[in-house]
């Protein structure tokens, strides 16, 4: 039986909002993230370590319902 895989990469954090924009970081499941702003199906947000870059939208789980 295989260990758990712990810290997988499930999203990368791009300077730009486009799908082969370059790289900024590798975000792990569960890495709590602030959202800044939307654009398109992209989310500008910002990581616990300041680091701020968009992400695909489709990436996020929200923790706190949106309001209508």
């Amino acid at each position: 039986m295989a260990p758990p895989q712990e810290n997988l990469v499930t999203a990368v954090l791009r300077s730009t909002p486009i799908e082969n924009g370059p790289i900024l970081a590798q975000i792990p499941t569960g890495t709590l993230l602030l959202l800044r702003s939307t654009h398109g199906v992209w989310s500008y947000v910002k990581m616990e370590s300041g680091l701020q870059g968009w992400i695909a939208s489709s990436a996020l789980q929200p923790l706190v319902p949106r309001t209508k």
